[in-house]
């Protein structure tokens, strides 16, 4: 299982930069007072990703609200580490997804959340062999189930945290078969347009 180490440098590593966002917007969260949330926002999302506990990344989520409780949402995310059952392999991963999100408001402050998203989802494993000897590269067609919270915290900033498990199912022909990967997501949220 891989650790985040400082770097000897002493410079702040990505993982420092969104718990520093994070907590910020935490602070002005309780610094400011409720707030009312409209029914047609655009929201941007960018934060951390946590992939089956060894793969770290970054996922964008651009969402646009279209009713009370429907929301469509699309999704790019990448990670790189090591798969927790092999010793020899780190794996880089791309994916993008789009569907449909349901929401309720609890509160002025908090809206949870599930979601189903369908997308494309390309790996590469460096030091991953097949029988040939080759490395070996896998596009997926992926079905994305979620659930997950956001907390806005001004009118435009917010924090949204997320759990799903991205179901993806190979594209390869000498590669068939269904991977399951259980993934978290936590990032702030940036409210572009309420009206």
């Amino acid at each position: 299982m891989p650790h985040i180490t400082p770097r000897p440098d002493g410079r702040w590593t990505p993982l420092r930069y969104i718990t520093a966002v994070t907590l910020t917007a935490i602070m002005a969260g309780f610094a400011s007072p409720a707030l009312a949330q409209d029914d047609r926002q655009t929201d941007v999302t960018v934060g951390y990703l946590n992939v089956m506990g060894s793969m770290h990344g970054t996922a964008i989520q651009v969402s646009r609200q279209l009713t009370a409780r429907g929301t469509v949402a699309g999704e790019f995310d990448a990670s790189r580490g090591p798969d927790p059952g092999e010793d020899d392999s780190t794996y880089t991963d791309f994916a993008a997804l789009i569907g449909m999100r349901q929401q309720w408001r609890w509160g002025t402050r908090f809206t949870p959340f599930w979601q189903l998203l369908g997308g494309g989802l390309f790996s590469n494993g460096e030091g991953r062999t097949c029988s040939c000897g080759q490395a070996v590269s896998v596009t997926y067609l992926a079905v994305q189930p979620g659930v997950g919270i956001t907390a806005m915290m001004t009118p435009r900033l917010g924090i949204r945290a997320q759990a799903d498990v991205q179901i993806a199912g190979s594209t390869d022909a000498y590669l068939q078969g269904t991977s399951i990967f259980p993934r978290t997501t936590v990032g702030a949220v940036i409210r572009l347009l309420a009206r």
